[in-house]
């Protein structure tokens, strides 16, 4: 479950599984995410390849989202991505396997680490944040604590502040 998947540009997928999904228009960022996290609940295997280069291009006009992440609070603090990347994610695990699968946790607890370790004043509100934190406070329920434990990028002083946002 540690080995995820996030970017549809560094996976190959049969052509006859891949129709039957599109990317969630509504996303900014994190539409590669979902539409991995869903085919692979729905399809249940994948291979990883042990070695491997992934080439990022940078656009001359600046306008991938990685190039803007810094810029944007849609990366850090989007309630759109609560709601349709980690409950899509939550909901399909709970249709298709009457649970949320570590690996589905391990997918979103991977992707809040970088957002808990960011400065938020930076880029919302005290009430955006405070209405942020309450949605993801919804996330954790779903979130075991070895699971938040486990992250790779994460130091003990912002488990710890996980592990106090959920409880």
């Amino acid at each position: 479950f540690e080995f995820i998947q996030l970017s549809s540009a560094s996976a190959f997928i049969k052509s006859e599984i891949i129709q039957k999904y599109k990317f969630d228009t509504r996303l900014k960022y994190s539409e590669d995410s979902v539409l991995i996290g869903q085919l692979l609940l729905e399809n249940k295997k994948y291979g990883i390849l042990a070695d491997a280069i992934y080439n990022y291009r940078r656009r001359k006009s600046k306008t991938s989202a990685i190039q803007k992440r810094n810029e944007e609070k849609g990366l850090f603090f989007s309630s759109d991505e609560i709601e349709y990347v980690y409950k899509v994610l939550i909901n399909k695990s709970n249709e298709i396997y009457g649970k949320v699968l570590p690996y589905v946790q391990y997918q979103i607890m991977y992707d809040i680490q970088f957002k808990i370790k960011k400065d938020a004043s930076i880029y919302i509100s005290d009430e955006e944040k405070d209405a942020y934190l309450e949605k993801l406070k919804e996330i954790l329920q779903n979130i075991e604590d070895y699971i938040i434990m486990k992250q790779k990028y994460l130091g003990k002083e912002f488990k710890i502040l996980v592990l106090s946002l959920k409880y």
